[in-house]
């Protein structure tokens, strides 16, 4: 027993030693960071100094100089050639005038008297000049940044150069050598001249081209705050009310001549978009046939596989996949939209049409058949949708496809609003929410009619857009999110996936967080359409924005929102990747590899903790703050370890030291003081360990490291029992010992290396009293087994005959008390009396 003083003394000097070692191990980083600024700091001026005195030895000129000629000769054969760069430069100069004579004409229309569709078309249009530019922008920059590279890098060789010359005529060396010098320092002189020259005829083209740049990029801007402006004139009265039009006028019927317009305008935009992206045609069209045989092929497996009931996603999924060229049509055209960032509106209704055709099919899987109606009126809604913008807003056409629609959409939504009020859906609350939706499409309806009559054709076009849209895209979400959702409910549940541990382990979780995300992406995505339909997208995302980006001045620090959001994201993502790559790597690859045992756990914790450091050095530049800060944060951090948090690092000192040194491995047992159990878990700064009795500790891996700790599965997994037994007095002990020998042979549990052994241990008070030594290497199981054993001893001993003794003794009486004798007699006499 160690007394008390001296455990507080050894722990003090403990305390202080490791103060000691760790104010040392601070210093040397302060130290180590002043040295590095220091040599970062000079680094520049010895550079300069090194350039500036460098020569070639004398011995070196000829193989050296050499060299440098059979360089200029490849870098002259491989630079642009002169009639290459004038006719870089007249393709420019012809590409800018193009775009000057486009720009003066779109200058001298008045903006203000175009509609959003005809503002939102030369947006497109213009942005792809912009594209072009940029290209060529890039492709100039390039050249140029070439040439500048080659000339730096001879004007250093003809400083070289020179201070060996300099170094040769004094020296007054042989004259050879100096015309050599003489010579190449020429080439290099003529070669940097060839250089510049070509950088300034490349760069004058790539200014042209930015100014050119400049002036798009205005005018765009302008178009831009037109459309703006336009979209947000909803209540301002463009034509006159509806009863007051004359529809006398032969004008306002006119059919062919806004069809004519039509074609001049929209058609000629489309087609010449369409002729700029053939390879992007092409690649849509080779992926929807690869969409279309890949899920024709998924409807062949669904058919042949069992559905589990309780799997929303699969069951929907197997309806949809039975139209399966539909459902590939769907993703496939959704995807469109990664492929055509900036495309004309003509385009996006003509795949608005191609994909309603699809999506109809499939809807008609899966809704009640009571609301087929519903769906032919859908589908004329949409084809109303994307024709009455070819009239103009004065044209009886026009209003008559805005009248309809609207009456068409009041007549569903009314219906479908009284349908659920009477039908509602199990769910209350979702009952409520699908009404009030309904009701809120409904005004929208009513008040685009209302703009109409009025003659507010703005108002009317943005408010009979809102129900068709939000319906359009409602479906085209629902239906891409079950596809997705069902892929990877079927996905994670398939055999194949079964055979990784971690979907094994973690598929359920897996499964529901990343049907989660795809349920929240997609729900984002179809509330941003909605609010770029209603044009709240920009000013909302806007908002958004300078929130998260507005400084907030706190004395002399300021910071901003998204900054520490984007800290602490960060950090997030990092936690949960590193959580998933340890889980892939300890169950799925490490332990597939010949490796020992308690490594595979070391490598993936010490990897999701590197991820982790990385995930917080990555936030803490994300988040604006230098990394060089973070020496003054260790050093803070320093002074806090050394005061207050010497357990925890002492713990987590001790956790590096167990994964390393690997003295307790993850499923030993282990016993350490009165605890004994099963290492659940080895972290950084605690242990789990499982009891016998189910009870989880938590023991701080200092106690580990510094305690005795009894490891019972470190080298291997077997364990010695021990079982007593003993027979009567008289029984032949070599007929026992043989008995007891058979048991122990045939149990399976038990090796015979080391041999199993029964002693007879000796002659007890009431017994023959033996021992059983034996081994086993199923050590979780030495509780069953031992019980094993005794069953078979006492079952073998019943079997022979042979009687099991327990203590007892014998009294010998010499005298009896005559009151005792009496009182046996009265007692025996009362007793017959009764």
């Amino acid at each position: 027993m160690i007394p008390i003083e001296k455990l507080i003394d050894k722990r003090m000097k403990d305390k202080l030693m490791f103060r000691a070692l760790f104010s040392a191990l601070i210093l040397s980083l302060i130290v180590f960071s002043g040295t590095l600024n220091c040599q970062t700091a000079t680094a520049p001026v010895l550079d300069s100094i090194t350039k500036e005195f460098k020569t070639i030895k004398l011995s070196e000129i000829s193989i050296k100089s050499g060299e440098i000629l059979t360089d200029i000769q490849r870098i002259t054969e491989s630079l642009l050639s002169d009639e290459k760069i004038e006719s870089i430069k007249v393709k420019n100069d012809s590409l800018l005038d193009h775009i000057d004579s486009l720009l003066r004409i779109d200058r001298a229309l008045d903006l203000k008297t175009k509609n959003t569709r005809y503002l939102s078309n030369k947006l497109v249009y213009w942005r792809k000049f912009v594209s072009v530019l940029d290209k060529e922008k890039a492709a100039l920059a390039y050249e140029i940044s070439v040439l500048t590279d080659y000339k730096k890098k001879y004007e250093d060789d003809i400083l070289v150069w020179s201070n060996t010359r300099s170094i040769i005529e004094e020296k007054e060396s042989e004259s050879s050598i100096l015309d050599r010098v003489d010579q190449l320092l020429q080439e290099l002189n003529t070669l940097t001249s060839i250089l510049q020259k070509k950088s300034d005829a490349l760069l004058v083209s790539l200014n042209m081209i930015t100014e050119e740049g400049v002036f798009l990029d205005d005018h765009i801007v302008k178009i831009d705050q037109a459309y703006v402006n336009k979209k947000q004139e909803i209540f301002v009265q463009n034509q006159p009310v509806i009863f007051s039009l004359n529809y006398n006028d032969k004008s306002t019927w006119n059919f062919r001549e806004p069809l004519s317009f039509f074609y001049q305008t929209e058609y000629k935009e489309l087609y010449s978009f369409l002729s700029h992206n053939i390879p992007n045609l092409y690649l849509q069209l080779f992926l929807l046939i690869i969409l279309v045989f890949v899920f024709v092929s998924i409807k062949k497996r669904l058919n042949r596989t069992e559905i589990r009931k309780d799997s929303f996603y699969r069951k929907m999924l197997v309806k949809m996949m039975s139209r399966s060229v539909s459902a590939a049509l769907i993703i496939g055209i959704f995807a469109s939209s990664l492929l055509y960032t900036e495309r004309p509106e003509l385009l996006k209704d003509i795949l608005v049409l191609l994909v309603t055709i699809p999506l109809i099919i499939i809807t008609r899987t899966f809704i009640n058949s009571k609301f087929y109606s519903h769906i032919y009126l859908f589908v004329i809604l949409v084809l109303l949708n994307i024709s009455y913008f070819i009239f103009p807003p004065d044209n009886f056409y026009y209003l008559i496809n805005l009248l309809s629609i609207s009456v068409i959409e009041i007549v569903i939504l009314w219906r479908l609003v009284i349908y659920f009020y009477k039908n509602p859906v199990p769910k209350h609350f979702l009952n409520n929410l699908l009404i009030l939706l309904l009701v809120v499409q409904l005004g929208f309806a009513v008040t685009g009619l209302l703009g109409l009559v009025y003659g507010s054709t703005t108002l009317a076009e943005l408010a009979l857009n809102v129900p068709v849209a939000s319906a359009f895209s409602g479906l085209l979400v629902l239906c891409t999110v079950i596809i997705i959702n069902g892929f990877v409910s079927i996905g994670i549940d398939s055999s194949y996936a079964g055979k990784l541990n971690i979907i094994r382990f973690h598929g359920n979780s897996i499964k529901k967080r990343v049907i989660f995300l795809v349920n929240a992406g997609f729900i984002i995505f179809w509330v941003l359409s909605i609010m770029s339909l209603v044009n709240i997208k920009r000013p909302v995302l806007t908002a958004i924005t300078n929130f998260f980006t507005d400084e907030i001045v706190i004395g002399s620090a300021s910071f901003t929102l998204g900054d520490i959001v984007m800290f602490f994201f960060v950090i997030w993502i990092s936690i949960v990747i590193s959580r998933m790559v340890r889980i892939l790597l300890e169950q799925d690859i490490l332990n597939k590899l010949n490796l020992a045992k308690g490594v595979p756990h070391t490598i993936a914790v010490m990897v999701r903790y590197s991820l982790i450091t990385l995930g917080v050095l990555l936030a803490v530049s994300a988040a604006g703050m230098p990394l060089d800060s973070l020496t003054v944060l260790a050093g803070a951090f320093g002074v806090g370890i050394g005061f207050g948090l010497q357990n925890i690092f002492n713990n987590i000192v001790s956790g590096f030291i167990l994964l390393f040194e690997r003295p307790i491995q993850i499923g030993d047992t282990i016993e350490v003081g009165q605890l004994i159990g099963k290492v659940e878990s080895i972290g950084i700064r605690s242990s789990n360990i499982r009891t016998f009795e189910g009870a989880d500790v938590i023991v701080p891996n200092g106690q580990l490291i510094t305690n005795e700790v009894v490891n019972w599965t470190l080298s291997d997994q077997r364990r010695r029992i021990e079982v007593f037994a003993g027979v009567a007095y008289g029984t032949d002990p070599h007929k026992v010992e043989k008995l007891f020998a058979q048991v122990l042979a045939d149990h399976p549990d038990i090796i015979d290396d080391p041999e199993p052994n029964v002693f007879f241990h000796g002659l007890g008070d009431s017994s023959l009293d033996f021992r059983l030594l034996f081994w086993t290497s199923n050590y979780p199981e030495w509780i069953r087994i031992k019980s094993d054993i005794v069953f078979g001893v006492h079952d073998i001993l019943y079997k022979e005959g042979i009687s099991i003794p327990f203590p007892q003794m014998d009294l010998h009486l010499h005298s009896i008390d005559k009151a005792v004798d009496l009182s046996r007699k009265a007692k025996d006499n009362s007793s017959d009396t009764k």
